[in-house]
């Protein structure tokens, strides 16, 4: 089975157009030369590393949790990676 790094590559190889979970902020997220990168509303492009991605997903196995306040110590991307994790389980990928 993949890492959740490469099933995020994969899902987001074209740019998928979110909006994070509590302030219903729109962004992209997108996949560009084997790296994950979200542009936000103020047309900033960041990149989420895989460290940041493992991370982030093995305290969301954990705990479950959709509150970004809970991921503070991980990521600073945490609004981004929920609304990634919701995307996958809707289309079936996660």
């Amino acid at each position: 089975m993949k890492n959740i790094y490469e099933v995020l590559l994969a899902e987001f190889s074209e740019p998928v157009n979110l909006n994070t979970g509590v302030r219903h902020i729109p962004f992209t997220i997108y996949s560009e030369d084997g790296k994950l990168k979200v542009q936000n509303s103020k047309n900033n492009h960041r990149l989420i590393d895989r460290k940041q991605v493992q991370n982030f997903y093995d305290e969301y196995k954990k705990t479950g949790s959709l509150s970004p306040k809970n991921y503070l110590d991980i990521t600073r991307h945490s609004s981004y990676l929920l609304a990634a994790m919701h995307h996958l389980k809707a289309n079936g990928s996660l």
